[in-house]
């Protein structure tokens, strides 16, 4: 009984030492100026059936798609609406679209233990059939998210630019941003959490049907700190 209690109290020692550092790896991570998943952090998400054969082309692909994405907007704390936001990099068109090939889509509903209970409300989007991871889950081995995940909520009488829709890029379905009005260089890209921005009627938004909150609370809007006055504005960075 003695070697017995002796081994239940060094894994509650050890469980409780893991859990510490977990807590400040999340915590710095919080700290750090945003970083998106780069290709194997999505690679490793995918259910082995969905992964390409040739690792090594879909990584260069998904390399340049997120580039791409980078080039047109840039995640920053500055002259955003909260927190850190997405901010136009060039004019965008209405009707154009921004893919981000840093969501990934699962299929089935997401379950609550997975993601780590309410205080991950805000690290998926529901969505007809299944939901789209936009940041980690609990125990995620990568401390990363996608661009996706920084977008703020249209609110205060502010009209949102973009809606949330998907495209296809030949091998998966990729979370993308339809530009619903012309947005400015230097403008935030704001979206509705509720889907009401998309108003197309495009048979390629048929998907949009019943994406929902995903939570009271969603984005950046409440869990991340805001930098105080005297912070210099951070960016995204990619991790190379």
């Amino acid at each position: 009984q003695g070697a017995s209690q002796r081994r239940a109290h060094e894994d509650a020692h050890e469980a409780a030492r893991s859990a510490e550092e977990r807590r400040q790896a999340e915590a710095a991570a919080w700290r750090d100026p945003p970083a998106l998943y780069e290709p194997l952090d999505v690679w490793h998400m995918m259910p082995s059936s969905m992964r390409p054969q040739d690792s090594d082309v879909w990584a260069s692909r998904f390399s340049a798609a997120r580039d791409a994405l980078l080039d047109d907007v840039e995640i920053t704390s500055a002259n955003v609406v909260h927190g850190h936001g997405v901010v136009a990099r060039r004019d965008l068109r209405e009707g154009e679209y921004l893919v981000d090939p840093t969501t990934l889509f699962h299929s089935g509903p997401v379950s609550a233990s997975d993601v780590g209970g309410s205080a991950f409300s805000e690290a998926y989007i529901n969505s007809s059939g299944g939901f789209w991871r936009i940041h980690w889950f609990l125990g995620d081995p990568a401390l990363r998210s996608a661009a996706t995940f920084w977008i703020n909520e249209a609110r205060g009488g502010l009209a949102p630019n973009v809606a949330w829709t998907s495209r296809h890029d030949g091998q998966r379905a990729i979370l993308a941003w339809r530009v619903v009005r012309p947005v400015s260089r230097g403008e935030e890209i704001l979206v509705s959490y509720n889907g009401d921005a998309d108003d197309s009627g495009d048979e390629e938004d048929a998907d949009l049907v019943g994406w929902r909150r995903k939570g009271p609370f969603v984005g950046m809007w409440v869990t991340r700190d805001v930098a105080d006055d005297d912070d210099a504005p951070s960016t995204a960075r990619a991790e190379n």
